[in-house]
């Protein structure tokens, strides 16, 4: 395993598929808490006032009397998910309730396993932790809060993930389950982190823990830790340092924890003796302590020396968290154990699609039983549903609203996801050869471009002002952004199927930053399939490349000075389709400004134009009942197919093949057999295909 040393503020484990491997990899957590404290000059003392006021305690006996009071912590777990593993179910979140509390009170199992040596200092650490049964606006709840977002992926303080979700920390230990957490590229792969007491804001206080750290069930029936992840964690949040102080043969403050060469990894026969000067000669390291890095399988005990700064601790800036007053407050104490009205979640396996495509819809409500559902989908077949899994299929192009209502005896709530579902045409919507795009149009932008945002903050708008071509272009609002947001911008379908030799997307940009070393990329991506698959093209444009305007504190605007620069990637032959689209994709860096791009072009070196051959394509009636009729402008004579393709692309019969004559040719088709619905007829002459869109009745 590969784990890290860390320092006084957070906790951080990495992992490494070989067990044998111990690189001990220094991270940047001190460097973070220093760069907090020198940019808050109130943090600052705080931290100081109370290290100096621990000291103090920790040197006074008379203060050192041992506690004997229950200190109850009511707690609160926000599962930062997208639908994936991390959304842990509320039984896997029990689990780990369970588990601290058997921890702390010294009730676990493999208490017996703590050497004879260490037993005399094992402590009950009297503290349990509660699920919290009312939230701060007074409802009921079950103290789990579900919160779909894309800040799930690499967590980190930057990101701002804590604000998306976060009850007043002065009442609730506020924890967050979110995907995976990433410090920076060089640290690896994090599982956890605490705020140490006064080392932070109020509003970022508590602890971080991986899906697959909580608890020994579900997602973390696989790993070694047991729980003890979020323990250590838990632990860091009251106080405790490493055993090991972080350093070599370091103190962590605690004179019944032995000194300790540095972390220890896995498990070890007792005892493990330390060449530290001053160690126990006898008893040797306390590898079994949770403030080690050891497995959680070997993990077994707090001190009562780590007892009294947990004392420490609650006595002081965590004291009103186990108050007779915030207990009630919080429905710890005389509430009753009622089942909570459902909140509505829901989540689903796609959001493009082809017309004729399936979508998947996953009822993902929480907070109470639901005893009642009524899905509402806009646009689909079945139009309702009250299933907890709904399969719904969607026949025809558009971009379609999700409705979740769910209710028990207690209450209902209601959740509609607006634009959830974009259906796309099978065949290219915009085959007209308008490629080139410099976003004059309002309602071309609005009504042809998809726009994703994921974190439901700033994204892609229309800018009118001082551009490349005409008076518009579009910005991506990044003014405010914070690390690794991403926002998409979607361009309509493209048939590209006539187009030989080289095809580029070429684009003009215009960006800035806001401070000197700006991390912010546009990337461009690229779909054949409706949107359900995305190819990213070229390594974009990023960094100070792409900040070609320099940096600017307010925000940036362009003007007539401004710089313009052009971006440009190839496109690969075998994805010139029928059903072409590109993607503009933004990711921030956290450290720059807006983002304009203007006149998006699409050039190729050799395109074989339609009307050369096919100067037009009539298909009528349409819809049709009975009979179809098809006519088309010939240049050449040339063979030629007619075939009647589903929404999926598939044929499904051959009406004609034949040569074409030069001139009108016109054919008749009988449509009497053919079901009902939504087809697309192809003319295929040579190398280039015509389709139209038609419905039978």
């Amino acid at each position: 395993m590969k784990r890290i040393l860390p320092f006084l503020f957070s906790l951080f484990f990495f992992l490494n598929t070989s067990a044998q491997e111990q690189d001990i990899i220094k991270c940047a957590a001190h460097e973070i808490m220093l760069q907090e404290i020198a940019a808050n000059t109130d943090l600052a003392e705080k931290k100081a006032k109370y290290d100096q006021e621990l000291k103090d305690y920790l040197n006074n006996s008379l203060d050192r009397s041992v506690d004997s009071t229950l200190r109850i912590i009511p707690v609160v777990v926000h599962v930062l998910h997208q639908g994936g593993p991390e959304n842990i179910s509320k039984d896997q979140i029990e689990d780990q309730i369970r588990i601290l509390n058997e921890d702390f009170r010294r009730l676990n199992a493999d208490a017996v396993n703590t050497p004879s040596g260490f037993d005399s200092v094992a402590a009950d650490c009297k503290v349990e932790f509660v699920l919290a049964k009312i939230d701060p606006l007074g409802n009921c709840t079950e103290g789990i809060n579900r919160i779909y977002t894309t800040k799930t992926y690499n967590a980190s303080n930057e990101t701002g993930f804590k604000a998306i979700s976060f009850w007043n920390s002065y009442q609730y230990m506020n924890m967050w389950v979110v995907n995976n957490i990433t410090m920076d590229n060089n640290y690896g792969t994090v599982i956890g982190y605490a705020q140490f007491p006064e080392s932070g804001l109020m509003s970022t206080d508590g602890i971080v823990v991986a899906h697959n750290q909580v608890g020994s069930i579900g997602t973390a029936s696989t790993n070694n830790y047991y729980g003890r992840t979020t323990t250590h964690e838990v632990g860091h949040w009251l106080g405790l340092r490493h055993t090991w102080g972080d350093s070599e043969c370091g103190s962590d403050g605690v004179e019944d924890t032995p000194l300790a060469e540095d972390a220890n990894f896995g498990c070890f026969s007792y005892p493990k003796l330390s060449n530290c000067d001053g160690a126990d000669p006898v008893n040797g390291e306390m590898f079994m302590n949770y403030m080690d890095y050891s497995d959680g399988a070997c993990q077994n005990l707090f001190t009562i020396g780590q007892k009294e700064i947990i004392d420490f601790t609650l006595n002081g800036s965590r004291s009103n968290l186990w108050s007779e007053e915030n207990l009630i407050a919080t429905g710890i104490l005389n509430s009753a154990n009622l089942d909570c009205t459902p909140i509505a979640q829901f989540t689903s396996d796609n959001t493009w699609v082809c017309a004729g495509e399936n979508v998947l819809f996953y009822d993902n409500s929480y907070n109470g039983t639901v005893d009642n559902r009524t899905w509402t989908f806009q646009g689909g077949s079945p139009g309702t549903s009250t299933s907890s899994t709904a399969n719904v299929t969607y026949q025809n192009a558009g971009v379609y609203n999700v409705t979740l209502e769910v209710s028990n005896a207690n209450g209902s709530s209601t959740v509609t996801e607006v634009g959830k579902v974009v259906v796309s045409n099978a065949w290219a919507s915009d085959s007209d050869g308008s490629y080139n795009e410099s976003f004059e149009s309002n309602s071309n932008f609005w009504n042809k471009w998809k726009r994703i945002n994921y974190d439901n903050g700033n994204g892609w708008s229309i800018y009118e002002g001082n551009v490349v071509a005409g008076n518009q272009c579009v910005r991506m609002n990044n003014f405010e952004n914070t690390i690794f947001e991403e926002d998409w911008l979607v361009s309509p379908s493209y048939n590209f199927s006539h187009f030989s030799g080289t095809v580029s997307i070429n684009f003009d940009y215009a960006a800035a930053a806001r401070t000197a070393e700006p991390a912010d990329l546009v990337k461009i991506y690229i779909s054949t399939d409706c949107g359900e698959t995305w190819i990213p093209r070229g390594s974009g444009v990023s960094g100070t490349i792409l900040a070609n305007n320099g940096f600017y504190l307010n925000e940036f605007m362009p003007n007539e000075i401004t710089i313009w620069d052009n971006y440009s990637i190839t496109i690969p032959a075998n994805y010139l389709d029928g059903n072409f689209r590109y993607a503009l994709v933004f990711t921030s860096g956290g450290s720059g400004n807006h983002v304009y791009i203007d006149d998006v072009r699409i050039t190729a070196s050799n395109v074989a134009l339609e009307e050369e051959n096919i100067s037009f394509l009539e298909v009528y009636p349409n819809p049709s009942l009975n009979h179809l009729f098809v006519q088309f402008n010939a240049k050449n004579i040339e063979s030629c197919s007619i075939s009647l393709m589903d929404v999926l692309g598939k044929k499904v019969d051959n009406l004609s093949n034949k040569s074409t004559s030069i001139g009108i040719n016109s054919y008749s088709f009988d449509m009497k057999n053919y079901l009902p619905g939504i087809y697309f007829l192809q003319v295929k002459m040579s190398n280039i295909t015509k389709v139209k869109k038609i419905i039978i009745n």
